[in-house]
């Protein structure tokens, strides 16, 4: 049972090694989303779901782990806090997992505040973006009177008045 919390506790530090990434990669698209760096956003967003899925692949794991120490330890939960799994771990390593556990916790605080900053700056950007398209729509209208080539179309109604010679 000893080498399956190793297990779990080389995942957890994959996670937070990840998270520390993650966090990296945030802050500097929040930096380049301020800046306007296209190119950079791009980049940013492309390191970013790679993370992302990485991370994911190590829950899955993690989660296969728990379900494995929950039937060993006698759980009826299906699945189990982490917190219980590490406060039912042996000695030499509870404290290893604990604070891996809170690091992990406090990143993942950390990049929601991030991540929502992110967030609100594009919904910002693509407000921007949706008021200067309405503004060029509502210019066009001004303009459709003079057609295709730009000249002023034929009067409808002649008279003496309007008909020049």
């Amino acid at each position: 049972m000893n080498s399956i919390y190793e297990e779990l506790l080389q995942i957890l530090s994959c996670e937070l090694d990840l998270h520390n990434k993650l966090v990296e990669i945030a802050s500097a698209f929040n930096k380049s989303i301020r800046e306007d760096n296209l190119n950079e956003i791009q980049n940013y967003t492309a390191k970013y779901d790679e993370l992302i899925c990485q991370i994911e692949k190590l829950e899955e794991k993690r989660n296969e782990l728990c379900c494995i120490l929950r039937k060993k330890i006698g759980l009826q939960q299906k699945e189990p806090r982490l917190l219980l799994l590490i406060e039912s771990a042996p000695l030499n390593l509870k404290n290893s997992l604990s604070n891996v556990h809170q690091k992990l916790k406090e990143k993942i605080e950390t990049l929601s505040k991030i991540t929502v900053s992110n967030r609100i700056l594009l919904e910002n950007a693509l407000t921007v973006i949706n008021s200067t398209i309405s503004i060029y729509q509502q210019s066009q209208k001004k303009f459709e009177p003079y057609g295709i080539r730009k000249k002023g179309k034929a009067f409808q109604n002649y008279s003496l008045i309007n008909r020049t010679i």
